[in-house]
């Protein structure tokens, strides 16, 4: 998203946007009264620079992705292996179950 972004230039670059910005108040007188006659400063000011605020917010959310996904999998892996060994000890509990009740016959036999 912030690459595409980066291709619309009043979005982009502070120059274009101040430009862009002092092309409409040359076309209507009206627009935006209370900024005054210098542009340049507005787009920063009003945070217009909108790709570089979503590249900030991308790169904030992509890194919390990453650490939750990351914490995720080691999550699961610890499940996984507990659930693995709660059920190896319970094949051999069931076992060992099996083996006293074959001896408890042989020596009452």
């Amino acid at each position: 998203m912030a690459a595409g972004c980066s291709l619309v230039y009043p979005l982009n670059d502070q120059l274009v946007c101040a430009s862009s910005l002092t092309t409409l108040r040359n076309f209507l007188t009206t627009f935006w009264p209370q900024v005054g006659a210098d542009m340049t400063g507005a787009c920063d000011t009003h945070k217009l620079m909108t790709c570089q605020l979503i590249g900030q917010e991308l790169a904030t959310s992509a890194l919390l992705t990453i650490l939750g996904s990351v914490g995720a999998a080691v999550f699961s892996l610890q499940l996984i292996l507990d659930f693995a060994v709660l059920h190896e000890r319970a094949i051999c509990v069931r076992d060992l179950a099996l083996l006293e009740a074959k001896y408890s016959e042989s020596k009452d036999a």
